[in-house]
This record gives C-alpha cells, structure tokens and sequence, in this order.
C-alpha cells in the first residue's frame, strides 16, 4: 500500500541505480534486483514528467522490503564466504592427498636398498675436435685422439655381490654407444653406483664420405623361414610370385618402415620376389643403416656443454660465411666440412613433439639414407633407461634389434639396470614390454599381421562392411563370433592354402589373428571390437582391387560398376558366406537329459559317491622360480576306473604351496556290486554307463582370465552341455588352446548347494598390469569361526571388473551319499 501511495504521488530519485528505456512517451520505469539464493524482490517506480521531490536511500530503509533484501544480501554474502572456505579446505585435502600419492610414487620408484658410491663423479673434459675424424673410414676402428666413448654391448654395473659385475648384452647394435662422463667403464668392477636417466644422446657422423651399408646378418631357422614364406604368400595377393606396389607399401609398413622409406623403395620400383625378401631379412639391408654413424649416450652436464659449443659454432660458421677469402683464412678453423653433429633428448620424444632432434651441426641429417637406424637408437637408449612403456611401432622396432639375444639374455640386462634407477621394482609380467620377455622374434607377429591384411582386403574388395562380414559369421546371432566361425569365414575367402599349410599352423595362425579381436581373451568377440581391428586408412581402401564372390558361378562373378551392383556383390558375398557357415557349422552336441527321479540322493544305493584324499595329481602351472610374491600351484588328475570304482576329475586344484607333490581330496564313485567282497554281479561298463549319464564332460570351454608372461597361464570355464548339469570348478592351461573336454565332468545341478559366501577365502590375486583376477575357494567347515583357510581344493575364478567380487561357488556335499542305477 505504501508503496501504491508513494507511486501516486511521486517518483523517487534513487542514487546509484540506473534507469531503463522509457515504456512510452508519458512514463517511464526505473528497477532493481535485490536477490540471494533463498529470494528476490524487486522495486518499480513510476511517475509522470512532473515535479518531484528527491527521495534517498534512508528514506527507503523505512521500507519493510528494503529491509528484508538488505538481510537476504548479508546471508548471501555468509554463505558466500563459507562456500569459499569449504572450496579451500578441499583444495588443502587434494593437494595433501597429490603429495602422498607422489610420496608413495617416490618410495615404490626408488633403486633397492645398498650403499651406492659418489666419489670421482665429476665429469672430465674431452677435445671438441677429436670428434673431426676426416680420415676416419668406417671400416676401420682406429682414431687420432678418440672422444671417451666405449659401445653400449658392453655397458654393464658393478651389482655390489663381491665386486661381481651385471652381463653386458652384447647383441646390442655395434653403432651404440656410451660416454665414460655418464658411466666410467671401470665402475663395474670398482664401485656400486646409482643410475641416472639417459636423457641426450648424440648422433655422430665422423666423416660422411664414409658410409657405407651396415648389414646385420640374421640366421633364420627353418621354422622363422617358413614363417616368412607364409607372409610373403599372404601380401602375394596376385599369385604371381613377387609383391609390388600398394601390396608392398603395406608390407614395408608392417615391417615398420615410415611413409618416406615407403616412397623411397617405391619410387625404385622395387619388387620383392621371396628370395629378396629372405635376404632382407638375413641382412637387414632393407633398412639402409650405415657404417660410421654412431649414437652416443651422454650425461646431462656433457650435453648442456654440447649444446653450448654446437651454438658457438654456429655463431662462428654464420661470421666465418660474411668474411672474406683472405679474412676468413686466418680466422679460426671449424670442423671438417664431412663431420656432422646432432644432439638428441629421448624426453622430446616422448612428449607431443615426438622428434628428439635439439640441435644440429654439419651433413648429420642430410647424409642419411632412411630414419630407422635413428629408430632403433632411440628404442635401445629407451630400454637402456629401464622404460616399459614399449607398444605397436616401438615394441617391434626394439624387438627386432634384439633377436639374436635370447628373451633371457634381454630379461637379465633390464633387470639389472633397473634395479639402480629410480624405478618401480615389482613384476615385469604385466608390464607393456613384458613381450620383449617372452617373444624370441617377430615372425609369428607379421604372420598375424599379414592375415589381418588378407582379411581386410578381402572383404572391401567385396564390398562386404566389417557388420556385414560380422552378421555373416555370427551364425549363431548372439552378438559375439567364436574362433571356429571366423576360420571357416576365412576358409570361404579363401584364405587356407591346403596343401601348402598344415593343419597346426593354419590354427596357429586363426589363433594369432583371433587374438587382435579378442584382447581380453573371453573366447568370442564382439562387433565394436571386430571394427576396430578391421579398420582401414582411406589410402588402403582405395588402392583394394574388386573381388569375385566366392563359391558362386562365373555368370555372377562381374566387377562392380554402378552402387546398385556393388550392392548387389555385397549381398551375394553375405549370403554366400551365411551359407558356408550353415553347411560346416560345428557339430551340435547331444544334450544330455536328466530324470528328476533318478537324481534323487539316498542313504543306500548301488553307486556310492564320496570324496577321498589321494596323490594322482600332476603338476599343470605354479609361480615357483618368479617373482610372485606367493606361492601358488595348480594341479589335475585324469579320470580313472578301476575294480568297480571311478576316480573323476571336476576341475583342476588350486594349492597354496610349490611342492613337488601333492595329496588332495577327489571325487570316487563306486559300484558296490562290483567292490563286495562275495556274489560280485555288476557288469564293468555298468559304472561308466552311470558316470556318463550323471557327470558327462562339457561341451565347451569359455577363456575367463590370462597371464602372459615367461610362464603363461589360461584359465577355462567349462560350459555345461544342458541346464540339467553345472561345472564346480576350472580348468587351466599353460598355452591358449582350448583344453580337451576329457579334463573335466560336470555334475547334476540338484546335487549342488551354494557355498556360503563367508566361507569364500580369496588365495590368491593378481591385480598389477594387464586384466585384474581373483582365485577362490572353499574353506573348510571347521575353521569357520577363526581365520579361513583353503588350500588343495577347487576354484573358482573371478576377473575384470568383477575380479574382487566374490563369485556363487558351487560345490558337491562332502558327506557320502548314493543314487540309483539308471536303466539302459
């Protein structure tokens, strides 16, 4: 009302506040806000262009409204301030939680525990100019006045056991090596020194009219020769004995050769028959390394003065060219116009410039055929600072320059090296390099890899999409393909040479490209991970010739011109293949059926089924002689009959011990008329006729978890071949073949009973790198109310994003029971 009043008869000047445009010609609006989280009021004047008296801010304070904003404002202010101090206080938390964890970082990345020598650590000078070696050939060791440079084959620590130095690797590459300011050579006898990161290395050309070919002979066996004739026959797309162009850019780019050596050899119209091919190989001339070019590991004081002197030089080279001939004739000499220099951070090849070049003197980078020698430089220094983070391009590189060590030789030098760096010195087994341990060569990688090209082929020059050749194979839609689908999907292409490749390998090699889809090794794979092994670069799906649909007649085999006859290909292809699938899909099993009846457990019957402890066990994996830090075994036993009793096997037994022997309970099944001492009736077969209608074997196998390391492990879940029965325990094997349906049985489910969860003991985990796992088991009844403990018994296993959830654990009774014989 007041403010009805105040409207009426005036309108009020107010300091401070602005006015808004006029409404109309006769009124005009002056407002404000005054509002808070919790409320907003707001003020309007109005009044007419006549005189006024001036109202200000004290007379609005008589306002109950302007009272109450005035408040709102103070308790936003309030609660601005305790919003500010809580964001402070998380501030403080997070950044107490970033210096524990970088703390914690610290303490797990230190060297191990010793007394590390820092006595005569200061760097000795060398001559600049005894890099100038003009007179220098390649092919000849000597120098005049040398740098105090030594090869990195023969870099090794002293490891503090009696003086006792580390084996150098000395299948490392000639052309590495390492200066005496980052590392005396004679420490490795004298002294226990701490590592520090190679961080600038230096490429050197002492005298570029002197570099020639460097070949690097390989001796193939016969198993690594027949390997590459597989993958020289894969990029053969044509038959026609040699391989050229954009087959031959993708070879070369699977053998990791970039886009400019691609062009090079493409541009010499090169044409590899398989005895060129070989012989690249056995050389390595395919790579154009070069004679008298080194690579020099350098401290980081060495290279901050390297640097120093490389800008100096510049700085004279750029006043020596603006002087005249006489001028320049008594000034200072510079290095020998075939001497080039080039300083390198490996820091800047890991960062988003993924180029270690710093800086350069002289014909260093225009004297050099192909990049990959500067490759492999840069991958050994990498491994020589004890990195894992080696993948793709990286890995294959460093592989390849340390196939002639054997994976122990490799594993040997790394650990030794990284034992006195800063550096994480838990298991190698998960980490990204991990490979490198365990892979002798590249061989079987290219042959995968040259598959996956066939395949990828294949299907765009039919014009078949990754989802149509997926739906294709998917005969079963479930949304996931099984390894035996995409064989006989690469038996329709084609792509199996009877005759030319035995059976063993042709598996070897669907198992290797199965592996690419399936990286997480759960036996199938899906449509997104299907693409994104199929997936093409636009300059690979152009240069894809047309293909003729397979397994139909000639009259239907045209090229595709038009998109409604590409189309057509495409659905001719599809169809085509769906039918192949349907005519050799895998046999479907007979499904066992089950009488309620009979399952019925009684007191007194003819087979009587019960646990008993015995030693037919042999011994399948255990961590005995790694770095695990428990010690874990698994063992199995074979079905048995014997005398009217029936030993099975229902899974493979987890220990918690590395004996060489063990004693566990299995599970027996016994005729009693055929064990009674007198009047024995039951027939021999009668007990397996009983075993394989009450415990048949599965059907198949699911893959639940993998390690892959020197000592591989895969563990199996058996599929029940029909609801009636269940698996209660797994099956483990040391390779990824599917294990034999004969290591195991399945039980009748009405037989089980669920474990309580709280009998679930967790033996044992692996959580660091790779898929995260739990093993499970059972603890026994009466060591239930203390601690628990399992060991010697079946498991259970649970992975991936479940792997610390307990599992439902199913187990037969312990006590004796029996059931009635089956007719038939």
């Amino acid at each position: 009302q007041q403010l009805q009043q105040q409207k009426q008869q005036q309108e009020p000047t107010m300091p401070g506040l602005e006015s808004s445009s006029p409404r109309d010609a006769d009124s005009r609006r002056t407002s404000f806000d005054i509002g808070s989280r919790h409320a907003s009021r707001a003020f309007s004047f109005e009044s007419a262009d006549e005189p006024h008296d001036e109202t200000t801010i004290e007379d609005l304070e008589d306002f109950e409204g302007f009272s109450f904003a005035q408040e709102q404002v103070r308790e936003q202010e309030q609660e601005q301030e305790q919003e500010q101090e809580q964001e402070e206080e998380q501030e403080e938390e997070q950044e107490e939680e970033m210096e524990l964890e970088k703390a914690v970082k610290r303490a797990s990345e230190a060297p191990l525990e010793g007394k590390y020598a820092r006595e005569e650590e200061a760097p000795r000078p060398w001559k600049f100019s005894s890099l100038d070696q003009p007179e220098m050939s390649s092919n000849d060791g000597n120098m005049k006045d040398p740098p105090p440079f030594y090869a990195l084959r023969e870099f090794s620590v002293n490891k503090g056991v009696l003086q006792k130095s580390s084996e150098p690797l000395q299948q490392l590459p000639p052309y590495l090596l390492m200066s005496q300011n980052y590392y005396r050579h004679e420490w490795r006898f004298t002294s226990v020194r701490r590592l520090k990161n190679i961080i600038c290395f230096l490429e050197w050309v002492p005298n570029k009219d002197h570099l020639p070919r460097h070949e690097l002979p390989v001796e193939l066996t016969e198993q690594q020769a027949r390997c590459l004739k597989e993958v020289f026959d894969l990029y053969d797309t044509k038959g026609q004995g040699e391989v050229k162009g954009e087959e031959l850019r993708i070879l070369l780019r699977a053998l990791d050769l970039d886009e400019a050596a691609q062009d090079t050899l493409l541009k010499e119209g090169a044409a590899f028959t398989f005895e060129i091919l070989k012989k690249e190989f056995e050389t390595q001339s395919l790579y154009r390394m070069q004679q008298g070019r080194y690579f020099v590991g350098l401290s980081l004081d060495e290279a901050e003065h390297f640097r120093g002197s490389l800008h100096l030089m510049a700085g004279k080279q750029k006043r020596h060219r603006t002087k005249t001939t006489e001028e320049a004739a008594g000034g200072t000499s510079l290095l020998s116009e075939t001497c080039g220099l080039a300083l390198r951070c490996l820091g800047n090849l890991e960062s988003a410039l993924d180029n270690s070049l710093l800086d350069e003197y002289g014909p260093v980078s225009n004297s050099v055929e192909m990049t990959c020698q500067l490759q492999v430089a840069e991958q050994c220094y990498r491994f020589a600072n004890s990195q894992v983070d080696f993948q793709g391009r990286d890995f294959n590189i460093l592989l390849r320059a340390l196939q002639s060590a054997t994976v122990e030789e490799r594993l040997k030098w790394w650990s030794d090296l990284r034992s006195f760096r800063r550096r994480a010195q838990g298991s190698w087994e998960s980490l990204p390099l991990a490979g490198l341990f365990i892979k002798e060569n590249e061989y079987e990688s290219l042959a995968g890899r040259a598959l996956l090209f066939r395949l990828r082929w294949c299907c765009a020059g039919l014009r078949l999409g990754s989802a149509d050749f997926f739906k294709a194979l998917d005969s079963k839609t479930s949304g996931r393909v099984e390894r035996w689908q995409l064989a006989k999907g690469l038996e329709w292409l084609g792509l199996q040479r009877l005759g030319e490749t035995d059976v063993g390998r042709w598996q070897k090699q669907v198992q290797n490209l199965f592996a690419i889809f399936d990286p997480d090794s759960t036996g199938t794979f899906t449509l997104e991970q299907f693409k994104a092994g199929m997936e093409m670069s636009e300059i690979d799906t152009t240069a894809v010739p047309a293909m003729s649909v397979p397994n139909l007649s000639s009259d239907s085999e045209e090229e595709s011109g038009s998109e409604e006859e590409e189309i057509d290909v495409r659905v001719k292809a599809a169809t085509s293949l769906a039918a192949f699938l349907a005519q050799n899909a895998a046999p479907t099993p007979v499904r066992p059926t089950l009488n309620l009846a009979d399952c019925q457990r009684i007191d007194n019957g003819r087979f009587k089924m019960y646990w008993e402890k015995t030693s037919h066990f042999s011994l399948v994996w255990s961590t005995s002689g790694t770095l695990s830090e428990r010690n874990i075994s698994v063992w199995a036993t074979q079905d048995a009959f014997t005398d009217g009793i029936a030993r099975l096997s229902l899974g493979h037994v987890l220990s918690a011990s590395c004996s060489r022997s063990l004693k566990a309970l299995a599970f027996k099944v016994e005729d009693r008329d055929r064990t009674k001492w007198i009047g024995k009736t039951g027939r021999p077969d009668e007990i397996l006729h009983f075993v394989e209608h009450f415990f048949p074997q599965p059907a198949s196998f699911r893959q639940i978890w993998r390690q892959v390391d020197r000592r591989p492990l895969y563990v199996w879940e058996p599929i029940p071949p029909s609801e009636n029965f269940v698996a209660v325990g797994m099956v483990c094997t040391t390779s990824e073949t599917e294990p034999k349906r004969t290591e195991v049985r399945c039980v009748p489910k009405v037989w089980v009973q669920r474990v309580d969860e709280r009998r679930l003991v967790k033996v044992w985990s692996q959580d660091v790198g790779g898929t995260p796992a739990s093993f499970w088991g059972a603890a026994q009844e009466q060591r239930h109310s203390s601690a628990l403990q399992c060991s010697d018994a079946l498991f259970w296993v649970s992975a991936a994003a479940a792997a610390h959830i307990p599992p439902n654990l199913l187990a037969l009774p312990t006590e004796e029971f029996a059931a009635r014989e089956v007719a038939g």
